[in-house]
């Protein structure tokens, strides 16, 4: 589905990232959300901070549908993540480089970014960092809140747990289980 109306929590480095993403994906940006930069600052192109998360999470909204979440830190992003759900919708950002099988089930506040591979009857759960040039091989399953770093390498029948980080480029093999 297009044209989503996105708001992004979180103004740092990743967030613009996430931003162009969602710009390439067909997604409007009303703006971000941020307690720790000044409102109208300027994040990404002409995208600046309209609110601060706390006004989010008491039930405000600036005219999207949706937030998405561009917090690297697994605990930190889940926290909001909760406490969002309550007041508003989440939705997944994926990019058009990502090459996701049609038998793959991709939950919802998910960020897939360019270049990643998931393949056959893969499952991502809920609010994960799927980051650049991943590789999800069939019938694994990426729990909540996890941050899957640039390069990781997952093969087929992996558990990957809930608030797991892995390291940028790490090999995981077929059958593990992964805190």
């Amino acid at each position: 589905m297009k044209n989503k109306k996105i708001i992004i929590i979180g103004a740092g480095g990743f967030a613009a990232v996430v931003a162009e993403t969602a710009i390439l994906a067909g997604h409007e940006i009303i703006g971000f959300a941020d307690d720790n930069k000044a409102i109208k600052t300027k994040i990404f192109n002409e995208y600046q901070v309209i609110s601060t998360i706390e006004d989010l999470i008491k039930g405000k909204n600036f005219g999207f549908d949706h937030f998405i979440i561009a917090i690297g830190h697994n605990e930190t992003r889940k926290q909001f993540f909760l406490q969002l759900i309550k007041k508003h919708s989440s939705t997944s950002i994926i990019h058009p480089n990502a090459i996701i099988s049609a038998s793959a089930k991709i939950g919802i506040g998910n960020i897939i970014l360019a270049g990643t591979v998931i393949n056959a009857n893969s499952i991502i759960g809920k609010n994960n960092i799927i980051n650049s040039l991943v590789l999800i091989d069939h019938d694994s399953q990426i729990n909540n809140h996890c941050h899957i770093a640039q390069g990781t390498i997952i093969g087929s029948n992996v558990v990957i747990n809930d608030k797991t980080l892995t390291g940028i480029g790490k090999a995981i093999p077929s059958f593990s289980n992964v805190n």
